[in-house]
């Protein structure tokens, strides 16, 4: 039993020399008034595939994570805990997390980041056990 290549590149069958095979107009050599023949004789076989042209693959991946993805309005004023009314009047004052807009009346986005942030800087710690001056036991 022949042992198995360890070589990963593939392989073309090989003919036997005595078979009968006629070449298909597509495999058959140049004319020789082709201007672009050359003196040397082709291949009569190929029994391997370039290295080069097995590889499929890309070398890097073609794709990236993308850490601060942007949402949309709506998904963005769940993240937030408001209506989609509240972030449109906060960006008409000029208030509220800050958004990126496509051009005059264009699609709005927010970053992730930057609703994280916004929400972390308007959380209020309430201070345990103190009681407001002046109110009664």
């Amino acid at each position: 039993m022949p042992e198995p290549s360890t070589d990963p590149r593939p392989r073309f069958p090989k003919q036997n020399k005595g078979s009968s095979v006629t070449p298909t107009p597509a495999q058959s050599r140049p004319s020789i008034s082709d201007p672009l023949s050359t003196s040397e004789p082709l291949p009569s076989e190929i029994t391997e595939i370039p290295l080069r042209l097995v590889r499929l693959e890309p070398r890097e991946p073609l794709c990236v994570i993308n850490d601060d993805p942007l949402f949309e309005v709506a998904d963005a004023a769940e993240i937030l805990g408001i209506s989609q009314d509240l972030l449109a009047k906060w960006r008409q004052r000029h208030r509220g997390p800050a958004y990126i807009q496509y051009g005059p009346g264009g699609p709005v986005r927010y970053e992730l980041s930057v609703l994280r942030w916004y929400r972390a800087e308007h959380r209020v710690q309430p201070a345990y056990g103190l009681r407001p001056q002046g109110s009664r036991p």
